[in-house]
């Protein structure tokens, strides 16, 4: 009986707070698309904010230990990215106020057992600017 009582305190107490905030109120948005803008882009405008994420690596392919440069482009600035290798963490960078970096990375050990191709990942968490790329490890 007692728990029931917390519960129904527990509402009334959300409700009370729901009826002093208030609800929130959305912006009007005209669904007419304004007909004095041009429809096309600027061919002079900025087209760097429009550049995909994406990397390179160099070398593709080398020896587990080797040192790999991840050259990055698209990515929001001063937003740390990091790098994994197949599922690895190898390191992290803060792309600069174009959304470029450069870091480099050496390939784990651990890989020269199983020579094969892996994944190179770039991830930057609460965007949708990743990309990957493959290094094969040959021995």
């Amino acid at each position: 009986m007692a728990a029931i009582g917390l519960v129904l305190g527990a509402i009334a107490s959300v409700v009370m707070i729901l009826q002093f905030v208030g609800t929130p109120q959305l912006p009007h948005v005209d669904p007419t698309p304004d007909q004095s803008k041009s429809q096309h882009a600027d061919p002079t405008a900025d087209q760097s904010k429009t550049v995909p994420a994406a990397i390179q690596l160099t070398p593709e392919s080398g020896r587990a230990g080797s040192t790999v440069i991840v050259k990055g482009e698209g990515f929001t600035p001063n937003q740390k990215v990091e790098i994994h290798f197949h599922s690895n963490k190898v390191a992290d960078s803060l792309p600069d106020s174009n959304g470029r970096f450069t870091l480099t990375f050496k390939v784990p050990l651990f890989y020269g057992q199983f020579p094969d191709s892996y994944s190179v990942q770039a991830v930057q968490a609460f965007t949708m600017n990743n990309d990957d790329a493959t290094f094969k490890v040959t021995g």
